[in-house]
């Protein structure tokens, strides 16, 4: 009976910790995006696509910088679109890879084939947190 009882504990720890560790890696999805955006939620988008080595890299970098963020895949989400337009943003307007900083839903600023050292002076001007 208490080797039960530790086993659902043990498992009901490592469930928590996993949701703690996943949740600060994704700070949502895609598909989440619109409603944030009228929720006047602030948030960073980090715009990918299929094939860009230079998105792992940045996506590399923010993990270890504990950044927020959540991933529009320009290639797989169905939404990319609707979400360029609810932002008055032409696709145009986008390369890969690409920032995309929305404070109380409102887009402030875009950064376009962005490096690291440029992520990173972005970042600092609109005080994203490091967590």
């Amino acid at each position: 009976m208490k080797k039960t009882i530790i086993g659902i504990v043990g498992t009901i720890v490592l469930v928590i910790l996993f949701f703690f560790v996943f949740k600060n890696k994704f700070y949502g999805t895609a598909s989440d995006i619109p409603e944030r955006i009228e929720q006047k939620e602030t948030m960073l988008l980090f715009v990918t696509g299929k094939n860009c080595y230079d998105c792992n890299d940045l996506e590399k970098f923010f993990d270890k910088q504990n950044i927020k963020y959540v991933t529009l895949n320009k290639d797989k989400d169905k939404s990319y679109d609707s979400i360029l337009k609810k932002l008055n943003i032409t696709d145009s307007e986008i390369a890969i890879p690409s920032l995309i900083y929305i404070q109380d839903g409102q887009l402030v600023s875009t950064l376009v084939g962005v490096t690291e050292a440029e992520a990173t002076l972005f970042l600092d001007n609109y005080g994203v947190p490091r967590n």
